[in-house]
């Protein structure tokens, strides 16, 4: 969520910097020209977005699956295995028998 919000503001500060790029006093943007750097803008958040998206389902290392998974049980966060990772099954389960006590 925070990395989207990062996207949006990127993409919102793109978008501005460009517009007052392409802005002189004797002259507006055309609403062509306007509407290109708005879906140039757009395209830049969409492409941040599958990029959070890809490395979120990435390969993790079995220690490190089990280890988030471990966490993510003692703080009794929502269950959360995108790759359906045994090892994250493994943590979570301990970490809320751990937690139960």
């Amino acid at each position: 969520m925070k990395r989207q919000l990062v996207g949006l503001v990127a993409c919102a500060l793109t978008t501005t910097t460009a517009l007052s790029a392409f802005t002189k006093p004797a002259k507006a943007i055309s609403v062509g020209e306007a509407l290109g750097i708005a879906a140039g803008g757009a395209a830049a958040g969409i492409l941040i977005n599958n990029q959070v998206k890809a490395h979120h389902h990435s390969y993790q290392p079995p220690q490190a699956e089990y280890d988030r998974g471990l966490r993510d049980g003692e703080e009794r966060l929502k269950y959360d295995n995108p790759r359906h990772s045994s090892a994250y099954d493994r943590g979570y389960e301990n970490g809320m028998r751990e937690n139960s006590y």
